[in-house]
């Protein structure tokens, strides 16, 4: 993320209006009860077929707070990568479609107004930064044309949002889809399921350091729990979460893990592992180069920015001995099966 996108999350717009939300509404209710329609076979209408495109995928995943802005923005700098901006697409339209049920009206219209209200407001994270409300709606009418449960819908959804994504952006067949959203580590499975093409990349850090960095930027932005017990729980779920697909025999060789802090020691050497493992060639020349442009020296840091100091160990001045026992009493040999050792 690039210090022009953290001020665009710092400073979103006002809230909608109320005229602009119920107008919002309205259209998105409109929409999801054509788009049901459509899908019981009650329209006339043939919807388009679906983008089709062969590509390589790399998801970034791993804890929030953990450097995986960093590995992005490496992997990034790579001139056969289409990257975007965090797209929460598991999430947002698992939780939704393959939650409620492919002919939920409601579930339906939720997720159209939120692409339409994300993309009024500027949300700089989210589905709107991949495809419109109008956009959505037509592959969403494709994808409800095939028969199939909820979830297979969502599934072709999501990939058709990919790929419609990943064409308008320029994309070939000698290019690679790089997308970081965090959280997606929840929905590691899934997607490598999905996507036979597809690669993680997992980013691990010292946990200590990541409960910190959600302290230091949850004092402007509250996106992350405030609380100690919350924020080691989250990073506990999140590390146990990659080392369950790690451990999948039809997985483990699909992902790629980087340690924050070896990607600190040496980062040349580890941005030319990451490049590897993207199936993208580079140079020890561009590895240097991809290194020195996403140095943490070419953006704001400090308490509340999105990068705090960037540096390894902070938690030694943050954690009090109440914070050590708790995290030790929660975390236990977790811990050491990472690779982390206990000062």
């Amino acid at each position: 993320m690039s210090d022009r996108e953290t001020s665009l999350e710092e400073h979103r717009p006002p809230a909608l209006t109320r005229s602009e939300a119920a107008w919002c509404k309205a259209v998105a209710l409109a929409e999801a009860v054509a788009l049901v329609a459509g899908g019981r076979g009650l329209r006339w209408a043939r919807p388009s077929p679906l983008p089709t495109v062969a590509y390589p995928k790399v998801f970034v995943v791993g804890c929030p707070r953990s450097g995986t802005t960093w590995v992005d923005d490496i992997l990034r700098r790579h001139p056969r990568v289409v990257g975007g901006r965090e797209s929460h697409l598991y999430p947002t339209i698992r939780g939704s479609i393959a939650t409620r049920g492919r002919f939920s009206v409601t579930a339906w219209a939720q997720l159209l107004y939120g692409i339409e209200r994300g993309g009024r407001l500027g949300r700089i994270a989210g589905v709107n930064n991949y495809v419109d409300r109008r956009t959505l709606a037509r592959l969403a009418g494709s994808a409800l044309a095939e028969a199939g449960s909820g979830d297979e819908a969502a599934d072709r959804l999501i990939r058709a949002v990919l790929d419609s994504y990943f064409l308008r952006s320029g994309g070939a067949s000698d290019h690679v889809l790089v997308e970081k959203t965090p959280t997606h580590i929840f929905h590691a499975e899934k997607i490598l399921s999905t996507f036979p093409e597809a690669r993680l990349v997992e980013v691990v850090r010292d946990g200590r350091d990541v409960c910190v960095s959600m302290q230091m930027r949850g004092m402007r932005i509250p996106a992350w729990p405030t609380a100690r017990e919350g924020q080691i729980d989250l990073w506990a779920r999140s590390v146990r979460r990659g080392l369950a697909v790690r451990r999948n025999p039809d997985f483990r060789d699909r992902v790629t893990v980087v340690h924050y802090e070896d990607l600190k020691a040496d980062t040349v050497a580890e941005s030319k592992r990451l490049f590897a493992a993207a199936g993208l060639e580079a140079s020890p020349e561009f590895a240097s180069f991809a290194a020195a442009a996403t140095d943490i020296g070419h953006y704001h840091t400090g308490p509340g920015e999105f990068r705090h100091k960037g540096e390894v160990g902070t938690w030694v001045e943050h954690f009090s001995a109440d914070d050590d026992r708790l995290f030790r009493s929660m975390i236990g040999d977790l811990f050491t099966e990472i690779g982390y050792a206990y000062d």
